[in-house]
């Protein structure tokens, strides 16, 4: 767990989400997750430190968010399906789980749980 004042690595704070979201099939649209998690994040200020958005465009893009999202399809928690949906692989929703037990505070882990719950409308297929 971080102590007052750290900072966790946004792989962290996806996975986190992740564990908690209630679908397992998300948007494969870069824009649109990326969209979704500068729009929420900021109300999230414990779980938000280590991202960081620019603008590209039309979104803001976050290059902490994208290299999570590769680092977890690199793990095998994610992957892509020819249908272009980002799939949370069945297998690792227990581990996840275990993750975010271990690593989170109870507080941290509701806020957590109240991300994913925005979180998940804006994402889903």
């Amino acid at each position: 767990m971080c102590g007052a004042g750290e900072e966790y690595l946004p792989v962290d704070v996806l996975t986190g989400i992740l564990a908690c979201i209630p679908i397992s099939r998300l948007t494969g649209d870069v824009r649109r997750i990326h969209h979704a998690f500068f729009e929420l994040l900021p109300k999230y200020p414990g779980l938000s430190r280590s991202f960081i958005f620019v603008p590209a465009g039309t979104y803001h893009y976050s290059e902490e968010l994208d290299g999570a999202l590769r680092k977890l399809q690199l793990e095998g928690i994610l992957a892509y399906e020819n249908s272009g949906e980002l799939v949370i692989s069945p297998a690792a929703r227990n581990k996840l789980g275990e993750f975010v037990s271990r690593r989170f505070t109870a507080e941290e882990r509701e806020a957590l749980q109240r991300l994913a719950e925005e979180l998940e409308p804006l994402v889903r297929v």
